[in-house]
């Protein structure tokens, strides 16, 4: 029973430390894609908006 139980607490530890390292990468993931197409959007906004002037 007390081994059982180390067993699943291991694993509940283990569960949560693997969706804490995920959900970080997640966020760095999309904190890249939405700087690079914010960055891109914005440039390509830029040189419309000076053509246009």
């Amino acid at each position: 029973m007390s081994a059982h139980f180390v067993k699943t607490a291991r694993w509940e530890c283990l569960l949560k430390w693997s969706n804490r390292v995920n959900l970080m990468i997640y966020k760095a993931f999309n904190n890249i894609i939405s700087h690079t197409a914010v960055s891109h959007h914005y440039r390509s906004g830029k040189s419309a908006n000076y053509v246009k002037r």
